[in-house]
């Protein structure tokens, strides 16, 4: 589609009444080149495309880079304001190639940096450059509205509850009824029972239960005598199975026996290296040279950050940068 540009002094597509009863919402979500960003009243957030390094906003206010090859876009580009009672603004930051917003006509007006624009409409559209962008109110539920939605009933959790089979008593459960049993499954199987009546003990009772005894000590020590005791590997021919991610399963594998030492250096540790989404704390890591191979594993580093470790052409740092799905997805768009 092919757009008339024209500087805003006034857009006079919107009636006066209309500029009368702006909208307002508590809060606005900006979308630029596929991402988004949602600005809560009161507010502000710089829009600009993604730098080589981190730029500073005032404090309070937010920032939102923005992938674009093209560069048509200014490291800080525009800004969007959210007021306390739910009024956004738009003001271009004396931005290169200026900010446009499309009026009812379908005609690509230019915000002169001077001259913020105010959004009376629910949604507007435009360009930061040649990249385009979109300013939405976003719908929240107030407390009244949440009031007024019908409201689930909590679920009873022990409403699957069943009466015990008096066949099936957990105390004579064999150990295969056990693991067939399905983790995480309700079943009857295990509720409580009623214990047992016990016997009346007499004379004759304690005789038949030390002649038991004495057959099942005797019968004992003949198994053992003639049983050869191995350990269970994979070529005994039986291996325990455990359902997959659980306790048992990650204990077999020893995965709580495996600890990693963390390495501080500069003030900063290598968990954050590998974990941190701040760009000025990526950059002062970047200075640590402890530290870069643990900054490969991130997945959150700007596309410079990337650029930068890979000409450090360090073994270890490749070796980092090959498991990182960030770095795969970076490399991925450069090609």
């Amino acid at each position: 589609m092919k757009y008339e540009v024209r500087t805003l002094v006034k857009d006079t597509t919107v009636s006066d009444a209309a500029r009368d009863t702006v909208f307002r919402a508590s809060q606005w979500v900006v979308t630029v080149n596929g991402q988004t960003h949602t600005v809560k009243a009161p507010g502000e957030l710089y829009v600009g495309r993604k730098p080589l390094r981190p730029v500073s906003v005032p404090e309070g206010a937010e920032r939102m880079d923005v992938p674009d090859e093209t560069k048509s876009m200014s490291k800080t580009h525009a800004l969007v304001s959210v007021s306390a009672d739910g009024q956004a603004t738009l003001k271009d930051a004396q931005s290169t190639n200026g900010t446009y917003v499309q009026n009812a006509r379908g005609e690509l007006v230019r915000v002169p940096a001077e001259n913020p624009y105010t959004v009376f409409e629910q949604s507007i559209a435009g360009q930061f450059g040649d990249v385009q962008f979109s300013l939405a109110a976003s719908p929240d539920l107030s407390d009244d509205t949440a009031d007024s939605q019908t409201k689930l009933p909590v679920v009873n959790l022990f409403d699957y509850k069943s009466p015990a089979p008096d066949d099936a008593p957990a105390q004579n459960m064999s150990v295969d009824d056990i693991l067939d049993l399905r983790a995480g499954e309700p079943t009857s199987m295990f509720a409580m029972q009623k214990p047992k009546a016990e016997e009346p003990v007499t004379a004759e009772t304690d005789v038949f239960k030390a002649q038991d005894a004495e057959k099942l000590t005797e019968k004992t020590h003949t198994e053992t005598a003639t049983t050869s005791l191995a350990p269970l590997t994979e070529d005994s021919g039986y291996m325990p199975v455990y359902e997959a991610g659980s306790v048992f399963d990650r204990l077999s594998r020893g995965e709580f026996e495996r600890h990693e030492d963390i390495i501080e250096a500069g003030g900063h540790t290598s968990e954050e290296a590998k974990t941190t989404r701040d760009f000025n704390a990526q950059f002062d890591i970047a200075q640590i040279p402890e530290l870069l191979p643990f900054l490969g594993l991130n997945p959150f580093l700007y596309d410079d950050m990337y650029a930068w470790l890979v000409a450090q052409n360090n073994e270890q740092i490749n070796r980092a940068l090959e498991t990182n799905d960030g770095y795969t997805t970076w490399k991925a768009s450069t090609k």
